[in-house]
């Protein structure tokens, strides 16, 4: 989910960690990640070994084909380790309470994204006034983009997820015209998850996960931000839900 084009050779090294560790325990773990398969059907897929989804996605359905095996580490301030949140963008010397930005324009990466929409609802929701906050919504399809459009003008605000911020922060010019505004509250990180049909296999899974994420290189590590690996439950990813409900019954809709 953090496959960057720039971190791409990094991502690669943890698999091949991840595949080796695998492949000692008698996993037919494949020799590398599979980029062409639509994400989808790969949260779904009854084959599936190893792979990352959103949260929002995975209580909205993917918990019915996959089960949460744990979470990366990003030694993320003001959270438990293995969670994250989202923090808002604006341009920079724009910087204001979030709700000082109601009539402004919102770019947001996609009604399916926890850090970009759901978490950005749950913590505007008890500042909104009839119904509405901001004047116009921009799904933009992904963080990335949704922080060049605030950039450039196109955006007055984005929520974006944290570590997408510190990707930024290293890889991506429009990071330099925006400043952190505000944040939401902290959520269980990205699941990695594996099929239900190897639900049995946990155990082992995590075990290869943490000793691949022990063996990184420090240049790994540093350009992922991942400072280590937690196993969770698939029962930690229920407040997603619960945050989201409570937010619309205070009658905030979905930015789009």
């Amino acid at each position: 989910m953090y496959d960057w084009p720039e971190v791409r050779p990094h991502n690669d090294e943890l698999w091949s960690l991840v595949r080796d560790a695998l492949q000692r325990r008698g996993f037919d773990a494949p020799m590398a990640l599979d980029r062409d398969i639509l994400r989808e059907d790969a949260w779904h897929s009854s084959s599936l070994l190893v792979g990352q989804t959103c949260g929002l996605p995975f209580v909205s359905g993917v918990n019915e084909s996959a089960t949460v095996l744990g979470t990366f580490d990003y030694g993320i301030d003001g959270c438990d380790p293995g969670d994250y949140k989202s923090i808002v963008v604006c341009r920079t010397g724009e910087a204001r309470p979030l709700a000082d930005f109601e009539g402004c324009r919102v770019a947001f990466n996609g009604r399916d994204s926890q850090s970009g929409h759901a978490a950005f609802v749950a913590t505007l929701a008890p500042m909104v006034r009839d119904g509405a906050f901001f004047s116009d919504t921009i799904e933009s399809g992904a963080h990335r983009r949704s922080m060049q459009m605030v950039a450039d003008g196109t955006a007055d605000v984005a929520a974006v997820d944290v570590v997408s911020w510190l990707l930024a922060l290293d890889v991506e010019p429009a990071a330099g015209a925006l400043e952190v505004t505000g944040s939401t509250a902290c959520t269980p990180g990205l699941p990695v998850i594996t099929s239900r049909t190897r639900g049995a296999d946990r155990d082992e899974l995590n075990a290869a996960i943490e000793e691949a994420t022990t063996s990184l290189s420090a240049t790994a590590k540093l350009a992922l931000h991942i400072r280590g690996y937690v196993p969770r439950l698939d029962s930690e990813y229920d407040l997603i839900k619960q945050r989201l409900a409570e937010a619309v019954a205070m009658g905030y809709p979905q930015l789009a």
